[in-house]
This record gives structure tokens, sequence and C-alpha cells, in this order.
């Protein structure tokens, strides 16, 4: 009788670790299917510099790119003349991190003048589809996430 009892203890750890490793074994596989997919990412030619930069961040966390890796990969999704850019900032900074990538890119690429988040937002009116317009601000709002609420 006791034997019994251990032999059904025993069978049910049995059955909740071969569930536990189907649900790991489901949830890797969803991974690498995901990472198996083609990715494809556009390459940053001066403009929407702001949906570019998330599009990257995007694509590292699917595929696990470690920090050290990032603007070397970032590298090849440049055209031709922001490469040369590129390749300016590396022989100008002793270290070039993701971080500091992404600011001098802002730096650089966004117009100061006519760009700034708070031009952007006084401008804003709808000229298409209310949900264009939508997609419109969320894009906007990306780039004010920053601001201090006062």
């Amino acid at each position: 009788m006791e034997l019994e009892r251990e032999n059904r203890g025993l069978l049910q750890v049995i059955i909740l670790e071969l569930k536990y490793m189907k649900v790991q074994s489901y949830s890797h596989f969803k991974i690498e299917l995901l990472k198996s997919r083609e990715t494809e990412m556009r390459k940053f030619d001066g403009k929407d510099l702001v949906n570019w930069i998330l599009q990257m961040e995007k694509y590292f966390d699917l595929h696990g790119v470690p920090l050290l890796q990032k603007v070397c990969i970032a590298a090849n999704y440049l055209e031709p003349n922001q490469f040369l850019w590129y390749k300016w900032i590396c022989s100008h900074k002793p270290l070039v991190t993701w971080s500091i990538f992404t600011e001098e890119m802002i730096a650089h690429y966004e117009d100061k003048k006519r760009n700034t988040f708070f031009s952007q937002l006084i401008n804003l009116k709808q000229k298409c589809s209310m949900e264009e317009h939508i997609e419109d601000f969320q894009k906007l709002n990306i780039k004010g996430n920053d601001i201090p609420e006062k």
C-alpha cells in the first residue's frame, strides 16, 4: 500500500517535470522560430531616426545581442553616407557604445530648428485618417517620453 502511494507520488513528480520540460521546450522553440525568421531591418538613411533606433533595439532584444556588439551590428544597417558618419565618430571617440552612438546620431541627424518635440507637437494636425493621425501622435509621443510633466 505504502509502496503504491510512493510510486503514485513519483509518477506525479515525473508527469509535472515532463509538463515543465514541454513548456520550456515550446517556449524555446517559439523564440528560435522568431529568431530564424528573416528580420527585415531597413537601413538608416538619415530619416525617421527615432523609429530606426527603436527597431534596432527590438532587433537586439529578439536576437539577444550583447551590449558590446550592438554598435557593430547597427553599423551594418547604415546607408553609405551614414556609414561614413559612423566611421568619423569612431575615429574621434576612443569608445563608441550603443548609448554614445544613439546620442551622437540624434545630435547629428535631428533638425534642431524644425524638428524639436515641441514644434512637432504644436504642428501636429490631422491630415489623414484617424488611425494614421493616432499613429503619428504615437510616433511623436515616443520622442517625448523623457520630458518632465511640468
